[in-house]
């Protein structure tokens, strides 16, 4: 180890973070630390002292930054060629070394390896794509980057071009032949215009690529450090920080996605419930945007474009058009026509409705997120708004209420910790616990020995239904205060993280290397009152539906580096035996349902069916074979586009007070009737209402 490089790493640590009033130490060391060196020093240091569970600097380490970074830097094997790889992979178990000693030697060869090798995969394409394909050779690619390897040589390395341009343009000409001025054109012409544009999209995408600057190419670095740690330990530079921000907001004109950097890819991470995304209801979360393209434009390709990029290109005027080619969950690809406009605020917040089924009326509360206004003191805040909304049901005359968290994603624990104390006595609620074994874990209690409502509950959710909503949902599952229904399990993210602001940390005289941007590290776990972790495992439903995933592995689970499921001890209290007693009845009722059923049947055909997609990322590159897949993708994909129909005997409508309000305004009332349409297909609904006629 260089302890010159070590001591640099302390000097920096002491004076630009403590703030050691040394002038003239400043005034002799600030030039000798880079910008680099400054900022993984800071970024380190809050590492060590905050997070949950800090890297043990050892060859595993190494390891995994190792194997996050590389593949960061080319996750489609396009550029890098065995022997570059071979190369690097020397530093594979050196690399916390590196860290430790801010020495960027394999940083800035990788560097160099990536930047020739892209200058010499944009000769590729104009070569490739200089002359015809020959469309009736049988021959496959592979969209799999863990089914390939890197290529032996600059010419293998070509023909995967090769493939990939070929593949592009079959694409391409698929699109221009459902165009109607290119419908009586022969194949030929069809390729030749899908090579020019397929040709200019790639010169686009190789310019876009050539503007990366140092810190962008930094932060990919820095980023395999702290994720390597665990995947929510991010580092955000300045400009990608304020797109987080303006992301959360949820208030710009545009579709109301939000968005996130994966690798390559921005990544589909929640829809705004009120957006226009929403509104046109083919945008999922853990759809991956390849493409995007203005009305009567050519598509944009944006993989490996930057987030704040693509997000650009995405924004837009309310009225205007953008289209979003996606990669679906199953792997297909799918065009997504999109009008933007402002999110529609009121849609955010918990609504609800009265279901009558059988002569029994359900009270139904909607809560798409644990929101809350910090800044105002006359914000809206979503435990009194459930607060009231309960109040309100419990004067209809309600026989049960179904509390819906599908898709939500958490939010504000405090709010989640009062709710659940809307349904039990007084008694803890979660446990959440700092770094290191001796941390004491806090525990969040519902101090308020009164009962708003003590009738039948059961809570719906799926397997986007994570953090605050499992929180809540595990405690409603400790205490035996409600049936939980849905998905296999929810998302499993039990962890909390908090952003630090770099800048803030650094004392005077290191104003050269500002700003640095923010820190999103995981600083807490959170624990169930029985003292499990939500972490990986999520809520387990008491009862559980098929849904489209039930045969693909989603949520935290599957993220690299991810923190592990662990436990602590339980705490003391007083469940609601009467309704344990009950479950098994009521699971063995509801399966019967569900097998019976024929829309769950076809529920169950399509989750087979995407597992089967997502499983085969082979694709022809032979014409004839390659419209045939398309053909079949469509016909698939129509069969279960309407899947859903009205469920005549289930009757939805407003309470009273939320009646007087819609019905004096023509915007409210038109979007509560469409709300009302969503519902009376909704089977998962149906059968949570069915649930409750059981109790």
């Amino acid at each position: 180890m260089k302890l010159t490089y070590r001591i640099a790493s302390l000097a920096i640590a002491l004076f630009a973070i403590i703030g050691l009033s040394f002038s003239g130490v400043y005034a002799q060391k600030e030039k000798q630390f880079s910008k680099e060196q400054v900022l993984l020093s800071v970024i380190l240091t809050h590492v060590d002292q905050f997070h949950f569970e800090p890297a043990e600097y050892n060859d595993a380490y190494s390891e995994k930054i190792y194997d996050l970074y590389i593949k960061n830097l080319d996750n489609q094997k396009r550029f890098l060629l065995q022997e570059d790889v071979d190369e690097l992979e020397k530093s594979k178990f050196k690399l916390d070394d590196a860290v430790r000693d801010l020495s960027f030697d394999f940083y800035e060869r990788s560097v160099e390896m990536i930047e020739s090798r892209q200058e010499e995969a944009e000769g590729y394409i104009k070569d490739i794509l200089g002359k015809p394909f020959d469309l009736t050779v049988n021959e496959e690619i592979d969209f799999d980057s863990d089914n390939q390897k890197f290529a032996g040589s600059k010419k293998e390395l070509k023909d995967y071009w090769r493939k990939l341009l070929k593949y592009q343009t079959l694409d391409r000409m698929m699109d221009l032949k459902s165009e109607d001025e290119h419908k009586e054109k022969s194949s030929e012409d069809l390729e030749a215009l899908a090579r020019e544009k397929v040709l200019k999209r790639n010169t686009d995408w190789f310019t876009r690529l050539y503007q990366q600057d140092a810190d962008d190419r930094f932060a990919v670095y820095v980023n395999a450090i702290t994720q390597s740690i665990d995947p929510h330990s991010s580092y955000y530079p300045p400009a990608e920080k304020a797109n987080f921000d303006i992301s959360m907001s949820g208030k710009l004109e545009g579709i109301g996605a939000r968005l996130q950097q994966e690798g390559p890819y921005t990544k589909v991470v929640d829809i705004i419930p009120g957006s226009p995304s929403a509104a046109q209801g083919e945008l999922e979360k853990e759809d991956f945007i390849i493409k995007v393209a203005q009305k009567d434009e050519e598509p944009l390709d944006v993989v490996d474009m930057p987030l704040d990029e693509v997000v650009k290109f995405i924004r837009g005027p309310k009225g205007t058009e953008v289209t979003l080619t996606v990669k679906k969950i199953d792997g297909s690809i799918k065009q997504i026509p999109i009008i933007r406009d402002v999110v529609v605020l009121e849609e955010t917040y918990a609504k609800s409705a009265i279901i009558e089924e059988d002569g029994k009326r359900m009270g139904y509360i909607f809560l798409p997120s644990f929101y809350s206004d910090f800044g105002n003191p006359d914000g809206r805040d979503c435990y009194k708004d459930v607060k009231a909304i309960v109040e309100q049901l419990k004067t209809e005359s309600i026989d049960g209420i179904v509390f819906d968290l599908r898709n939500n994603t958490g939010g504000y624990l405090f709010d989640a910790v009062q709710m659940a104390g809307l349904f039990i006595e007084e008694g803890p609620i979660v446990q959440v616990k700092g770094k290191g074994k001796e941390s004491i874990p806090k525990i969040h209690k519902d101090a308020d020995p009164d009962i708003v409502y003590d009738g039948p509950l059961v809570v719906l959710v799926n397997t986007f239904s994570a953090s605050a909503s499992e929180i809540f949902a595990a405690a409603v599952q400790d205490y035996n205060r409600g049936i939980v229904i849905g998905s296999e399990s929810t998302y499993g993210k039990g962890t909390v993280q908090r952003f630090f602001d770099l800048d803030r940390m650094l004392a005077n005289g290191y104003d050269y290397v500002k700003p640095l941007g923010s820190i999103k590290m995981t600083i807490q776990k959170f624990y169930r009152i029985n003292g499990g972790s939500t972490q990986q495992k999520g809520v387990e439903p008491d009862i559980v539906l098929p849904d489209q995933y039930s045969f693909i592995d989603v949520g935290e689970k599957e993220k690299d580096n991810v923190m592990p499921w662990t436990e602590i001890g339980s705490l003391s209290y007083d469940d609601y035996s009467k309704l344990s007693a009950a479950v098994n009845a009521l699971q063995s009722k509801s399966l019967n349902r569900v097998q019976q059923d024929m829309l769950f049947k076809k529920v169950t055909e399509q989750a087979k069916w995407l597992k089967e997609q997502r499983d085969n990322s082979v694709r022809s590159l032979e014409y004839d074979a390659f419209v045939k897949e398309e053909e079949k993708f469509k016909e698939i994909n129509e069969q279960y586009k309407d899947l859903f129909s009205d469920i005549d005997n289930m009757m939805i409508s407003n309470t009273k007070e939320d009646l007087a309000v819609i019905s004096a305004d023509e915007e409210k009332k038109e979007r509560n009737e469409k709300w009302f349409e969503d519902l009376k297909k909704d089977i998962y609904l149906y059968e949570a209402v069915n649930v409750m006629q059981d109790f």
